[in-house]
């Protein structure tokens, strides 16, 4: 099975959709601690994967978890530049941490991607933290 979400494609191990499907279900529901589980299952099994980084920080996010949240979506980032939703998620965790105009900077790149605009001079927001499993 391949999942095409990312710039480039992946083979997932046995399992991934159980587990993915079981880690969205709850998040859906409220409950992020546990979907954090099997986020980090994902990742473990397949770490260079952005919409596994993205969708746990969006875990994170729901436990008021923000600086964590954003050294994922900056993990996100970083495999997948071109990652929208990852872009937008690091924006409203940036305005959350008070940092408006580092969020601003964000969102217009995620409006960009989703658009297939030239990113311009907004590229000079991407992270540069780096961020292990």
């Amino acid at each position: 099975m391949t999942l095409d979400t990312d710039a480039t494609m992946h083979v997932m191990p046995p399992g991934v959709d159980f587990t993915l499907h079981q880690a969205n279900e709850l998040t859906g529901n409220g409950q992020f601690q546990q979907a954090l589980e099997y986020y980090d299952q994902l990742i473990q099994a397949v770490p260079d994967f952005a919409c596994f980084w993205n969708s746990k920080g969006m875990a994170l996010e729901g436990l008021n978890r923000v600086t964590e949240a954003l050294a994922c979506y900056e993990k996100a980032i970083q495999i997948d530049p071109f990652h929208a939703e990852a872009w937008f998620n690091r924006g409203i965790a940036l305005r959350q941490s008070g940092r408006g105009q580092e969020s601003e900077k964000c969102q217009k790149i995620a409006s960009c991607l989703e658009q297939g605009r030239e990113v311009g001079s907004y590229a000079s927001a991407q992270p540069s933290v780096a961020v292990t499993g």
